[in-house]
């Protein structure tokens, strides 16, 4: 089964179905009736939807042909991350700053540009923003585990909301950040490199970091949504993500109450809220994962 694949078009979203009609495609009714789907073209067993946000969607198939016409999309339209122009990539970002219950999780990757299709072939798709469970993130990271270590080189850092005290998840990012960085480049063999990060607020002194490192030639772009049109920004986004899954399954098995684990650790998660309650119950101390000043 050939995985799902997304574009983000900015042209005329007309000229790609003419596109996929000329080679064969024959349009779909929208059975699913979503004011968001603008058409849907199918050929041979392959569907592809257009949606009014510009997103192109090819989904899952056994087709042998259908690597051939994604690489004809790609090849005129582009694809959904923006395509390198350094030789080493750097991705910046992390996951848990807005639950009630987990780690944040600071993660910094990078790989080489030859490795850009590869990996997009594996996250093109990847869902960074909904609820998944841990199966999804350990699925993912099992497609990422070969690369780990030899061409993808990636560093975390892993806080207890304990350790915070009163201290904002973006103010430790401020302190934590600039560090890893410096001893993240320490270890690269290139200098023609961009850094790419998704932009949560970063203060003055970080900002003054990412300027020597520009004048030391590296690339650096501070973008809002950047994990959703650079690459190394959504791998690191995916790792990081990861790991506070695992840690989250872990806590889950410990700290059950009455059959009930602790969830997804948003606030609007029932499963959350409901073991809140439970554990409130118990008078217990908190455990390190949660956000204690947020339910006391």
């Amino acid at each position: 089964m050939i995985k799902g694949k997304k574009w983000s078009i900015f042209s005329d979203d007309n000229l790609v179905k003419e596109m996929l009609l000329d080679i064969g495609g024959v349009i779909q009714q929208n059975k699913n009736e979503k004011a968001s789907l603008l058409w849907v073209v199918k050929i041979g067993n392959s569907n592809f939807s257009m949606y009014d946000n510009g997103t192109l969607f090819s989904y899952p198939s056994n087709d042998e042909n259908l690597n051939t016409i994604r690489k004809q999309i790609s090849e005129k339209f582009g694809t959904s991350y923006q395509f390198p122009d350094q030789d080493v990539l750097i991705g910046i970002d992390e996951t848990g700053v807005g639950e009630m219950l987990g780690d944040l999780v600071l993660s910094i990757v990078s790989y080489p540009k030859k490795l850009h299709n590869e990996l997009e072939s594996i996250l093109s798709v990847s869902d960074t923003k909904n609820k998944r469970s841990f199966s999804y993130w350990d699925n993912l990271y099992s497609e990422l585990k070969p690369y780990l270590n030899k061409e993808i080189i990636c560093t975390t850092e892993i806080i207890s909301y304990s350790t915070l005290g009163r201290l904002s998840p973006h103010k430790i990012m401020n302190i934590v950040y600039p560090i890893m960085l410096k001893n993240f480049i320490q270890n690269l063999n290139s200098t023609k490199c961009s850094i790419v990060i998704d932009d949560y607020g970063i203060d003055e002194k970080f900002k003054t970091l990412l300027s020597e490192l520009k004048n030391q030639q590296y690339q650096i772009k501070v973008e809002n949504g950047a994990d959703e049109r650079h690459l190394e920004v959504k791998l690191a986004s995916v790792l990081a993500k990861y790991e506070r899954m695992r840690l989250l399954s872990v806590y889950d098995k410990k700290y059950s109450l009455e059959g009930n684990g602790i969830g997804s650790g948003h606030i609007e998660d029932e499963v959350t809220k409901k073991w809140i309650r439970l554990w409130k119950k118990t008078k217990r101390p908190w455990p390190d994962f949660v956000k204690k000043w947020l339910i006391q």
